[in-house]
């Protein structure tokens, strides 16, 4: 639903800005890298349930102050070499964010997680239709980043007055253990969260850069849109693995048989009807698609591609098998830097997109690896198959270049 939120104002908000919505799509960019940093919510959540449904506030608020004094230093330094506009609303954005994100690890550790997502709903509502009314009154992008800290304040706002209505058992004991373990796990997973979201944003960084805010507009409106397309593959992805921890193996080859398959039948349907995107998408954003040019038939099968290291990755976790996951994120992003350092004079609208699809390409692999963890039959199948889309996709991509 949060999702269906976006898909809805975004083409509400082309039509009004036009090329200045690239303004809107760099602050969310940014938002979303800010917001990669706090990673308090699942922590908060696992600490919660381990204190037999007691939140050990200090426990949690002590690190949150010293990560939080680590990080704004961080910030100012990094607007030292770098300006950027509305950098202030983004240190509060933060600091909003991880505020919010703790007061939703203690929702969620009360098993109250449809509440959570309605308020998480919500949230995207109000942000986006502030965007959208500001873009009515104003037409130009130059206090969004106000905008996003009175969204962001709404929403702690709400928060706060839920947990107020909630019966919330809180422990005022101070553990340094339990603080330590706390605090060392947030740095690791907003580490892995930077990496994760670096791997997924870099080529709107390197539009705005190359080409502009007009070209962030034409690139984003497709990207962002074609990623949300997969939430509903995520979903249910992200539903099977809690049940795929408890499981034996053989339940693990039957969601392999019954789910990934017909997912690869699917993605073929996918690449043959790709050549019909630039027109979707010119009926959706309103932009001319001479404009949009071939990017959303690229970025699909690109992402198409990473629905398999998604699903992949639960699977491994499954496994307990969390070192491949990390090693593989960490070639991807060695990949990205090289091809970045050695052809970024050469790059363009069209070259960043495939460099999207080479990186998204690798993702398959994580899914012929897995296959090795299960049975012989599905190695043959994954391998044949993946050759089979390898072959399309190649056939698809030539006859763009």
């Amino acid at each position: 639903m949060s999702v269906l939120v976006a898909l809805i104002f975004t083409p509400l908000l082309t039509r009004e800005l036009h090329e200045d919505y690239g303004k809107i799509a760099l602050f969310l960019l940014v938002t979303n890298l800010v917001m990669s940093l706090d990673s308090n919510r699942v922590i908060t959540t696992s600490v919660f349930i381990k204190n037999n449904c007691k939140l050990p506030l200090f426990n949690v608020a002590i690190p949150q102050l010293i990560y939080f004094s680590i990080l704004i230093p961080l910030f100012f330094l990094v607007e030292y070499f770098y300006s950027f506009d509305g950098f202030y609303c983004v240190v509060v954005i933060f600091l909003l964010s991880m505020f919010s994100s703790v007061l939703y690890g203690t929702i969620d550790g009360m098993k109250k997680v449809v509440l959570s997502a309605v308020i998480k709903m919500f949230f995207w509502f109000v942000l986006f239709s502030l965007l959208y009314i500001y873009s009515l009154k104003f037409k130009v992008m130059d206090y969004i980043g106000f905008v996003f800290v009175l969204a962001f304040f709404v929403q702690f706002f709400v928060l706060v007055v839920t947990i107020f209505f909630i019966k919330l058992k809180v422990d005022l004991q101070f553990n340094s253990n339990q603080a330590k373990s706390y605090f060392y796990n947030l740095i690791k997973v907003s580490i892995f969260n930077l990496i994760t979201i670096v791997l997924s944003a870099f080529d709107r960084l390197l539009i705005n850069y190359k080409v502009g805010s007009e070209g962030l507009a034409y690139y984003s409106v497709q990207s962002e849109t074609i990623l949300k397309a997969g939430i509903l593959y995520r979903t249910i992805t992200s539903y099977l693995y809690p049940r795929l921890i408890e499981s034996e193996s053989s339940f693990r080859v039957r969601i392999y048989n019954f789910y990934f398959l017909p997912v690869s039948v699917f993605i073929v349907l996918i690449f043959l009807f790709s050549n019909y995107l630039p027109f979707l998408f010119e009926f959706y954003s309103g932009f001319d698609k001479t404009h949009l040019g071939n990017v959303a038939i690229i970025l699909s099968m690109a992402f198409a591609f990473s629905w398999y290291g998604f699903a992949a990755v639960n699977l491994l976790n499954s496994f307990g098998d969390f070192s491949f996951q990390i090693r593989f994120y960490l070639l991807q992003l060695l990949i990205v830097v090289t091809a970045v350092s050695v052809f970024y004079d050469l790059l363009d609208f069209h070259k960043i997109a495939l460099l999207v699809f080479m990186i998204k390409f690798t993702e398959p692999f994580m899914y012929v690896y897995i296959s090795f963890k299960l049975s012989l039959k599905l190695q043959l199948i994954s391998v044949l198959n993946l050759c089979f889309q390898i072959v399309l996709a190649s056939y698809l991509l030539l006859g763009l270049i």
